[in-house]
């Protein structure tokens, strides 16, 4: 039998094909449609930092908030390791995948680290599962919350199993947002 991909006959198994904007891809709603639900907060996403001596450093979040897109807001102690590496280095990458994992998100971005309280605040009200903040179950009482806003700056969707993968790349997501100047 004929190998025959859900995304249509002009992908075939192994090859990648990379369109610049949703008018030439039918897939880029979808990606960012699949970018929002993934990481809504409902399910943890993996993020990757760069340590101060270059080493990559990985841990699952799960207090997370995509509803302001392009950014990406998880909330974290204003003392854990991440946010020194943060600091350092601001390129992040983060990974989220579906209940199979049958499709895999990364998002690429740069972050910074909001430790003003009122502005802390209004992101903790845009957070919805927060019973992952296991930071806050520590026994240190006097711990304060920071938030990474990550600034998406690219995503990539791929889907293995059909050799699919699709790029949306920063001007496309500038575009969507209107938070930066779009290339001529």
């Amino acid at each position: 039998m004929a190998y025959v991909s859900p995304y249509g006959d002009h992908w075939k198994r192994g090859r990648k094909r990379h369109l610049m904007s949703a008018e030439l891809n039918p897939y880029f709603d979808h990606v960012i449609r699949l970018t929002k639900e993934l990481a809504s907060g409902g399910r943890p996403g993996v993020l990757s930092t760069t340590a101060p001596d270059g080493a990559s450093r990985v841990r699952w979040m799960g207090t997370l908030s995509i509803s302001e897109f392009p950014h990406l807001y998880a909330l974290t102690s204003e003392s854990s390791r991440k946010i020194v590496e943060i600091r350092h280095d601001a390129r992040v990458t983060w990974m989220f995948t579906s209940d199979a994992p049958a499709t895999v998100v990364n998002i690429f971005g740069r972050a910074k680290i909001i430790t003003k309280q009122t502005e802390v605040y209004r992101i903790w009200q845009l957070i919805e599962n927060k019973g992952l903040a296991f930071f806050m179950n520590l026994e240190n009482t006097d711990e304060t919350i920071a938030v990474i806003d990550t600034l998406i700056t690219a995503i990539e969707c791929v889907v293995p199993r059909y050799g699919f993968s699709y790029s949306v790349k920063e001007f496309e997501i500038s575009a969507l947002s209107g938070e930066q100047d779009v290339p001529a």
